[in-house]
């Protein structure tokens, strides 16, 4: 449910331009996640009130990962559809990351637990 046409400068210039050299599959929610269920992926939404700590949970198999924004969140059809959710635990003052370092940090995690399993 992008805000922004998918040429925008503010995009393009976020994605580092990955934007370039990756495929972009634009879909509803509804249909993503019709297909991701379909083909077994397990859902994890990020969320800053989770008990679950992105850290204590297990990321076999197939994941797609759900962010929001710091105001917002996600969408209530992507809260029904999550098997699960995870917070990143924040010290001091701040109570929220930007969305793009959770994201990174998640991706982080997964990346290295699924290396884990296939070494």
């Amino acid at each position: 449910n992008r805000k922004k046409r998918l040429s925008h400068p503010r995009l393009i210039h976020a994605s580092m331009g990955a934007a370039f050299s990756f495929p972009i599959i634009e879909s509803d929610a509804s249909e993503a996640i019709a297909w991701l269920k379909r083909n077994a992926f397990t859902i994890i939404a990020t969320e800053t009130g989770a008990p679950l700590s992105y850290r204590e949970a297990s990321y076999h198999g197939r994941v797609a990962v759900v962010t929001g924004n710091e105001r917002r969140g996600i969408s209530r059809g992507w809260q029904e559809a999550r098997n699960m959710s995870v917070s990143i635990p924040m010290h001091g003052r701040a109570d929220s990351l930007n969305v793009g370092n959770a994201a990174v940090l998640l991706l982080y995690e997964i990346k290295y637990q699924q290396q884990q399993v296939t070494r």
